[in-house]
């Protein structure tokens, strides 16, 4: 009777060691692999559960993931593009791949996108997370990642030069210097000079910024007021209906 118990004891024991050893593997694009239990596949997002926990849920952003395997061998693909030690997420905790909400719209604010629920602003690789599902609204954001550049070189440099021009004056001015009058007109003239360019290159920027916005928003919009149904038609058929 004793031995009866041990062994169903034992067997009891081996599959709750089974069941804890039993994992779904994820492996991210970046090379790292994350042992879980995968909970749920959505549109842009992968939810998870630690193993041998219930709670927290985790999101990794499904953009990030190169393939499941799951416990019982079978495998799920996402990105056809071989993981890379080298790639920009490589060796990063989970905490900075997850949390990304492809359902929130974006807004523009003082030259920068921020999330229209938090109104934080955020930083380039989570707005290149955000549009990167959406091509017209990313090529609108690199375009003015490329005008802002543009705007902060020419700003920079107009301010520093007409500054330097306009103390030659006031030094000319004060000390009766004519030695630097000539200087000074030439570094603030050269400032203005570039404070024009700096001054389109802002508007681009901004232009650009919001076009990219409008873009992306537009795009979840659409998405989330696209439902698929289907059911039986009054002829006793099957009928789908796509609505927008």
């Amino acid at each position: 009777m004793k031995t009866k118990y041990f062994l169903l004891t034992l067997v009891a024991f081996c599959m709750c060691v089974g069941s804890s050893m039993a994992q779904d593997v994820i492996y991210l694009i970046s090379g790292d692999e994350l042992n879980a239990k995968v909970t749920e596949i959505g549109i842009y997002e992968i939810k998870y559960l630690r193993p041998g926990t219930t709670t927290p849920v985790y999101i990794v952003s499904k953009s990030n993931v190169f393939k499941i395997v799951y416990e019982n061998g079978t495998q799920d693909v996402f990105s056809y593009s071989a993981p890379t030690e080298n790639a920009t997420y490589a060796n990063q905790p989970v905490e900075n791949l997850t949390g990304i909400q492809h359902d929130v719209a974006l807004v523009v604010r003082e030259g920068k996108i921020s999330d229209s629920s938090t109104g934080r602003f955020l930083n380039d690789r989570e707005i290149r997370e955000r549009l990167r599902i959406n091509p017209a609204a990313y090529d609108d954001y690199k375009a003015g990642r490329k005008f802002r550049r543009l705007k902060l070189g020419f700003l920079i440099s107009g301010i520093a030069a007409s500054g330097i021009g306009v103390t030659c004056l006031m030094v000319n001015i004060t000390k009766n210097d004519d030695a630097l009058s000539v200087p000074g007109y030439m570094f603030t003239g050269l400032g203005m000079v570039c404070l024009v360019p700096g001054t389109v290159f802002a508007r681009l920027h901004s232009q650009k910024y919001h076009q990219a916005v409008d873009t992306y928003n537009r795009g979840i919009q659409n998405l989330s007021s696209c439902n698929l149904d289907f059911g039986i038609t009054p002829s006793g058929g099957v009928g789908l209906a796509l609505t927008f």
